[in-house]
Parts: structure tokens; C-alpha cells; sequence
């Protein structure tokens, strides 16, 4: 039933859209506004657009609406008065309540900035209702959804956000081919600088570890974790675990497993995570947004541990990075251990 409607919803908007005709998108937009309303890795998959965008149309004013407060994968590219925070339009009604009258109300808050063009790249309906509630003169996103018809122009949906990206760039034209790989987020600190106030060694080959990724079917498990940063300890690495406040006491486990003076449980600023990602060695997760980002950093070796999701779709992209599918199998301290010695 819900599936038919989806369908009648969707002929219906497309019809009305049909009749209200073809617009064609602003060769030199004055103001361009990317709804990027999702969770760490997806919102850094997004920000790998604004480089393009701005060597397109140079003269443009991009502002970035994100559903958390990951301005740090912007910074140096949108100005911070340009980046703004609507928790309103949710990426996962699973996991998020909507409020419909508070996004229509956001919508309303930011309509006056008339937009000329908005790209959305969350690609769901709470997204494509906020995109057309601003009234831009030509919006982009994604088909797929019962509200695709609400944009100008509809782009077939990919699993692997690079390749939707891809597809929003060659849409947009005139701009250069993307690198294979993302460019990692820059960082106004340095690694010296973060290893001082927080007890770490800068002479000392760095380990992260990310055992937590807000959904618990995608983790490894603390004991595994645990295992590993004993090894890595004895191997002389400096052992830091990364998580949330929330995570100290679970998280506390693999630290005592690494030894004291070893590990130290890091809950800082996404800044401060980039710049020790930015000298770290090795890092080792499962299918989070941390795992992507640090995949983006050349040096850095990257091991992702997939439990419930696809690697195939959502495979890290970068020169070291690593992946082990764990949905049939067990994967092995010593098999995530022989990789980290051989990197």
C-alpha cells in the first residue's frame, strides 16, 4: 500500500511539474545554498563538491545547511556565517523524529536569502520538501523518493555517495574531472599541538581506534578492540581510542587492555580528530564517517571492519585503505593485527 501511494505521490508531482514547464539552471547563480542534512561520513562525502562548485562559479556565494555541527570539514572552504544548522531536516526516520512544522518553519527562516540555485545531496523527502520550500529559481537532487518531483532537474540515486557526487558534478558541467580519491579536511590545528594536551607522545607511531559507530550491529566489539590495542601497545604504538563522552566508560576497557601510559580514551573536537589523523599511522573502525575520513589521508593506513553493511556500496575510498567484510565471518584480532604489521 505504502508503495503504490509513493507511486501516485510522485506521478502526481511529477505532472505538476511537466506543467509548470523546464526550467534551465542559472549559468552564474548568485547565491547557491547545498543541503547536506546527513551523518559524519555522508556529510564529508558532501563537502568534496564545494571545491568544484567554487571552480565553477567562482563569483558565488555557497552557503551549506547540515543537520549536525560538522562545520570542521568546511573549514576553509564555506565562511562560517554561510554554514547553518537545521536539525529540523532529518537523514534517518528510523533513528529521527520529524517535526513537519518546525522544518517548514526553518524553510521560512532562510527563504529570504532567494536562493538561485540549491543542490540537495541528502536525497530524501524531509529534504526535498525543505529544497522546494525555499523557493530557489532551480534546485538539483536526487530521484528515488516519493518528493524527487519537487526539484528542477532529478539524478539517478547511487549507493556509493562519490559516484552520486560524480553525478551531480557532470550534471553541473564545466568543471574539471574529480581526483579518484577525496581530499582530506584541512584543520587550523597540528598534531604537536593536539598530542600536548592530551597526555600523547608526537615521537611515538600513533594508533586510533574507533570501536563505536552509533549503530551497534556495525561494531566489531569492545573485547576485539581491546585485544588489538594490547597488541599494538606491546609493538610500541601509542594507543588512542576514539568515541564520545558517553563511550568513556565502555571505551575505558581497551584502554586498560593497552597498558598504562599507552592509550588514552579521546573524545575532542572533529578538528582536533583531523589533525591527529593527519600524522596518525594507523586507524581501525568499522563503517563510520571517521573510517572515510581518515581513509582520505594518504599516509595514514586505514582498516575498516564491515559487520551489517555492504562494502561493496560503501567501500572508504583512499591510496591505504583496507576493508574486511565481517557479515559471514568472524574477523580475527590477528587478521586486523597481521595488516596493521604489514603496512
Amino acid at each position: 500500500m505504502k508503495t503504490v501511494l509513493k507511486k501516485i505521490i510522485n506521478t502526481v508531482l511529477t505532472c505538476l511539474g511537466q506543467l509548470r514547464g523546464k526550467k534551465c539552471m542559472p549559468e552564474q547563480p548568485a547565491r547557491i545554498g547545498v543541503i547536506a542534512c546527513h551523518w559524519l561520513g555522508d556529510t564529508f562525502w558532501a563537502s568534496q563538491t564545494i571545491p568544484y562548485l567554487k571552480q565553477r562559479f567562482p563569483d558565488a556565494e555557497i552557503h551549506i545547511f547540515l543537520r549536525r555541527d560538522f562545520a570542521d570539514l568546511f573549514y576553509r572552504m564555506i565562511d562560517p556565517e554561510n554554514i547553518h544548522l537545521v536539525p529540523e531536516v532529518i537523514s534517518d526516520r528510523k533513528r529521527e523524529k520529524i517535526s513537519w512544522a518546525k522544518l517548514i518553519a526553518a524553510a521560512r527562516k532562510y527563504r529570504p536569502l532567494n536562493f538561485d540555485l540549491v543542490i540537495d545531496l541528502t536525497g530524501n523527502r524531509y529534504s526535498a520538501l525543505f529544497t522546494r520550500l525555499l523557493k530557489p529559481a532551480y534546485s538539483i537532487g536526487f530521484e528515488g523518493d516519493e518528493l524527487g518531483a519537487l526539484y528542477s532537474i532529478r539524478i539517478p540515486a547511487d549507493p556509493h555517495k562519490r559516484k552520486r557526487l560524480l553525478k551531480v558534478i557532470q550534471e553541473i558541467g564545466g568543471i574539471s574531472a574529480p581526483s579518484e580519491f577525496p581530499q582530506p579536511p584541512e584543520t587550523s590545528l597540528n598534531f604537536e599541538e593536539v598530542c600536548g594536551r592530551n597526555a600523547l607522545r608526537p615521537d611515538i607511531p600513533t594508533v586510533l581506534l574507533a570501536p563505536k559507530t552509533g549503530w551497534a550491529a556495525k561494531e566489531w566489539g569492545i573485547d576485539n578492540f581491546a585485544g588489538l590495542a594490547a597488541a599494538l601497545s606491546a609493538d610500541g604504538f601509542q594507543i588512542v581510542v576514539l568515541g564520545m563522552p558517553a563511550d568513556k566508560a565502555e571505551c575505558g576497557r581497551i584502554v586498560d587492555r593497552a597498558g598504562a601510559g599507552r592509550a588514552v580514551f579521546f573524545a575532542g573536537t572533529l578538528k582536533e580528530v583531523f589533525a591527529l589523523m593527519e600524522k596518525a599511522a594507523i586507524f581501525v573502525g568499522g563503517d563510520s564517517g571517521l573510517g572515510h575520513i581518515a581513509a582520505s589521508f594518504e599516509h595514514c593506513l586505514t582498516v575498516m571492519i564491515f559487520k551489517a553493511t555492504d562494502p561493496a556500496e560503501l567501500v572508504p575510498l583512499g591510496r591505504r585503505a583496507i576493508v574486511l567484510d565481517g557479515r559471514d565471518k568472524d574477523i580475527t584480532v590477528n587478521e586486523v593485527l597481521s595488516y596493521c604489521r604489514n603496512k
